[in-house]
C-alpha cells in the first residue's frame, strides 16, 4: 500500500511542478504550486549538454528563483530531486 501512495504523490509533485519562462534569458522560476514542500530540500541540478554540472541549489519553499544568466545561450537540463528533469533554454 505504500508504494502505491508514493507512487500518486510523485505523480502529483511530476504533474504540479512549473519551470518558466522557457525559454527565457537566464531567469527561471521553479514552481511547486499549492504543494507544500517547506520542511524538505529538493535538490536542484542544472547541467549543460555536456553533462557538466554547471548549477546546484535546493528549493525549501513552494517557489525558488534560479539565476543562471551568465551562461552562454542553448539548451541545459534541469533535474529537479528525482522528480523532473527537463530542458530549459537560454536566448
Amino acid at each position: 500500500m505504500d508504494s502505491l501512495t508514493t507512487n500518486i504523490e510523485e505523480e502529483e509533485i511530476k504533474n504540479d511542478f512549473l519551470i518558466y519562462p522557457n525559454p527565457s534569458d537566464g531567469r527561471f522560476t521553479a514552481d511547486l504550486h499549492e504543494l507544500d514542500y517547506s520542511l524538505i530540500a529538493i535538490p536542484v541540478v542544472i547541467y549543460d549538454m555536456t553533462g557538466k554540472i554547471i548549477k546546484q541549489s535546493s528549493i525549501q519553499d513552494s517557489k525558488m528563483h534560479i539565476y543562471i544568466s551568465n551562461k552562454n545561450e542553448g539548451v541545459y537540463i534541469i533535474r529537479i530531486g528525482n522528480l523532473r528533469t527537463e530542458k530549459i533554454f537560454i536566448h
